[in-house]
């Protein structure tokens, strides 16, 4: 489907992207003797993502597959980050046939992309609310390598002591999947 030079450059690059987000310059990191607080510039969550493959075109005797969910964000401002996430399959794809349950393998996928705060308020002295929106590209970890775009919507809910909560709902129509995630986050 894709061209073997695109391929070899895609196998090159990704990584590349993954370690520069892993390993930021020390520019960025904050002086800590000039202030109390350190502003956190890592977010990492751990969540459940539920997996709805077929859902636009054929979307019949469709069972979720769960798994699990990896993020790690890169926090560039206050409303800007940038994402690394790693979804592992649970179960393998399932889908109700004539009754019957037919699997299928289910591989882990990596995506990477920006996301921004579009909304964000206050709910109490210690809390804010957000709305988060994320526009990722990932590729499926097995051999044909399939890269696909991926948007994500997450609510979610932080606390002073920089930890909290999200759930969403994440859609590729590539891919033919939508899912529902959810999980808790920290910030450091």
């Amino acid at each position: 489907m894709y061209s073997l030079t695109f391929r070899l450059t895609f196998r090159l690059i990704f990584p590349l992207i993954c370690l520069l987000i892993l390993c930021p310059s020390s520019s960025y990191a904050q002086d800590q003797s000039t202030q109390e607080k350190p502003t956190p510039i890592w977010e990492v969550s751990f969540g459940t993502n539920q997996l709805f493959e077929g859902w636009f075109r054929d979307s019949t005797g469709v069972l979720p597959t769960t798994s699990a969910l990896i993020i790690n964000e890169w926090l560039i401002t206050d409303r800007i980050s940038l994402g690394l996430a790693f979804n592992l399959p649970m179960v393998p794809s399932r889908k109700v046939v004539d009754g019957k349950i037919s699997e299928s393998y289910s591989a882990p996928a990596v995506l990477i992309g920006p996301a921004v705060d579009l909304l964000r308020f206050s709910i109490s002295k210690r809390a804010i609310f957000k709305t988060q929106f994320s526009l990722l590209i990932g590729s499926v970890i097995k051999d044909e390598m399939p890269i696909f775009p991926l948007g994500a919507l997450r609510l979610k809910i932080e606390t002073a002591e920089k930890s909290g909560v999200y759930i969403g709902v994440s859609a590729s129509l590539a891919v033919d999947s939508i899912g529902l995630i959810y999980g808790v986050a920290h910030r450091f």
